[in-house]
Formats: structure tokens, sequence, C-alpha cells
């Protein structure tokens, strides 16, 4: 059965590729609705194509319609859950907006972060249809469209579904230098600053005045200090704006920091530092308020992982792939998934490089390398769970 997957993968490597650059080539930047439920429209339609029904779980939010794909074939536990998104960061009218192949690489829109995810996991779980093993593999599939702005709306939907999976795999990019998949990743919060000071004449009456500017700078450059050199935990000032005109004391200003850490230990730690930082304004008069949210915890590597991880592994290699773990600062739903107790493996599409950004690729041979690791993987691991079971 082994070979079988691997050819009938190589069978459909044509049709994989075209699926690909249908949805590359459809806008789906997160905040374009019409885009969405046109990129959520292809996926439903190649899912029928091959026996695999995805429904709508449709969500609205700030006006806008997020239509998240789900898909089950089992009600029992325990299952596999898979998951991804196909919303993307790049507007349309940026222009970036076909696939463009060039030998080895694929470039353009979401290719790699993460579209390609989506088709490997997709074809992953059409091959093993195909051949008459979808019965035999209990999963449920999340692709959903607001990834890229936090899972605002999906996150719930993912906890609800997910809950009691045997374990998660998640399809964002594979990871440069080398072949690597995720095992790891930052957590990440948001501080949110308000300093409010006082107004005054900067010419005439400035000592009347509590400039709000100068007591964020101070504060901000206190909580610079919270950054561990190691690159454990870091805070960075993204946005910084305040006061009203050059002769005019400012009476406000206002900040955003992100924030990222390795370990729930690291992010308890920052808490009590900046709580400690902002407790007492450093100007007399002045003001703070703050609001600090989790944006996403820390996904871990844990020892209920490691099965999973040798599993995969060993299956690539036998493919004659080189399969190694990679961190990532970077945030995805393998954070939120993994908080929930589950082994989760992340890093599962294509390897590339450069997500966000005009460049963004893919490797081409991977997009089919990743798909027969995959679905071979996944094989194997439901008939080992059927074995102990």
């Amino acid at each position: 059965m082994d070979d079988k997957i691997v050819r009938r993968v190589d069978e459909t490597a044509q049709e994989l590729f075209d699926f690909l650059r249908q949805l590359v080539e459809c806008n789906s930047y997160t905040r374009n609705p019409e885009g969405l439920a046109q990129n959520a429209s292809l996926i439903i339609s190649k899912g029928l194509e091959h026996g695999l029904g995805f429904d709508i779980v449709p969500v609205d939010q700030e006006h806008l319609h997020f239509p998240h794909l789900y898909y089950s074939n089992t009600r029992q536990k325990p299952f596999f859950a898979m998951a991804g998104h196909f919303d993307t960061v790049h507007p349309p009218e940026e222009g970036f907006l076909h696939l463009a192949d060039e030998g080895e690489r694929l470039v353009g829109p979401g290719v790699n972060d993460m579209k390609g995810g989506v088709v490997v996991s997709l074809f992953a779980l059409i091959v093993l249809n195909g051949l008459g093993l979808g019965e035999e593999i209990p999963v449920r599939v999340i692709y959903n469209a607001d990834e890229e702005i936090g899972s605002p709306t999906s996150r719930k939907m993912i906890s609800e579904k997910f809950g009691g999976a045997a374990a998660a795999f998640v399809f964002e990019a594979g990871r440069l230098p080398g072949d690597r998949i995720l095992t790891s990743r930052k957590g990440a919060m948001v501080l949110e600053l308000d300093f409010k000071g006082r107004p005054a004449h900067a010419g005439e009456s400035p000592g009347q005045g509590v400039n709000a500017i100068m007591e964020a700078c101070r504060k901000l450059l206190d909580l610079d200090q919270c950054n561990n050199g190691s690159g454990a935990a870091t805070l960075t000032v993204g946005t910084i704006e305040g006061g009203t005109g050059k002769n005019v004391v400012p009476a406000r200003c206002r900040a955003v920091v992100d924030i990222r850490f390795a370990t729930h230990k690291a992010g308890r730690r920052l808490q009590k530092e900046i709580g400690a930082i902002l407790d007492k304004p450093c100007l007399p008069g002045a003001a703070i308020e703050y609001r600090l949210d989790l944006h996403r915890p820390p996904f871990v590597r844990s020892a209920i992982m490691a099965p999973y991880i040798a599993l995969y592994r060993e299956t690539a290699r036998e493919l004659g792939l080189d399969i190694s773990e990679g961190s990532s600062g970077g945030v995805s739903d393998a954070n939120n998934i993994s908080a929930l107790g589950i082994p989760t493996l992340d890093g599962l599409g294509p390897v590339g490089a450069k997500p966000h950004s005009h460049a963004e690729f893919a490797i081409k041979q991977s997009v089919i390398d990743r798909t027969k690791a995959f679905a071979l993987f996944l094989y194997r691991l439901a008939k080992q769970k059927r074995r102990t079971t």
C-alpha cells in the first residue's frame, strides 16, 4: 500500500499544481470577503470531485464575512486534526496576484503562507480517499479564513471541533535552510499603552504642562530592559503617535508593543515585570493606562510529541527526505491547538521562505514531497492506532 500511495501522488501531480495555481491567483486577503468566498468555493468543489464534503461554517464580525471550512469523516474519538488557512496578507490593489513558475521555485501570493499547505493536506486526503482508505483514517479538518488577523472568529471553532484529538497537524510552510518542520513557536502578547499628560503653551508656559510623549519615551526605554539577550523574550515598539502640534506640550501619546516569549514561565515573568514598570508614572501629573492581551500562547515542544515527530521523520527518510526540526518566532493556529493539550506538528506544508512579501516562494518539488510524506505518515499512524486500540 505504501508504494500505491506514493504512485498516486505522482499521478495527481498535474491536477495538484493546477489547483494550487487556481487558489493562489484567486486573491483572498483577509479583508476581501469576495475573494475569501471564492477560495472557499474552490476548495469545496475540489473536495467534492473526490468524495470529500466540506461544510461552510460562516462567521460575521465587524461587517466582514469569514467562510471557514470544516470536514469530518467521524464522530468518534480519537481522531486526527488537520488545520490550515486560506486567507493571505496581500490586498488585491498591491498587484501581487499571479503564480510564477521559476523552475525550482513557485512565487506568488500565499503560495508559502499558506495555500501550498492547504493543497498538500487536501491532496493527501484525496489520495488516501481515492485508494479506499478514507474510512480507516478518522480525521477532522479546518481551513479557516482569518488566521492572518489572529483567528478571532475561528478560534472557538478550532477548540470545539478539535477537542479530544489524538494529534493535530498544521500545514504552515516548512522552513529553510534544510527541510524543517516546526515543533515549537513563541507565544505572543500585545501591549497597548495610553500616556496622558497636561497641555500647555510650549513657549509661554511649558512648565504648566505634563509632556505625555516624554513620559512614553521613559517608560518605553524601561520596557526595553525586559528584552532577553538570548532572544527568548522580545519586546518591540511597533507604533507610537501623540501630540497635536509643535507648540503644544503634548497631553497624550499612544504606543503599541509586540511581545514574544518562548515559554509559559517567560510569559508570566514578563507580565509581572511590565506591571511593575507601568505601575507608577515617571513624571508628576502623568497617567498611564494599558492593556496587555495574550494573542497566542507559546507552542512548546513536549514529550507527547516525540512519537509523532519520530514517525514523520522516519517516513520522510524512506522517501529520501532528510527532515529536521525547527522553531519559529511567528505564531500560527498550532499555538492554540497545542494549548489544548494535543500533540501538534506544524510546518508540514511545502518548504519555502519570504512569506508576507512579494518574493514569497515555495520549492516546487517540496509540494509533491510533502504531500507524499504526509499521506504515507497519516496512513501509517492510523494503522498504528488501530493496532493499539
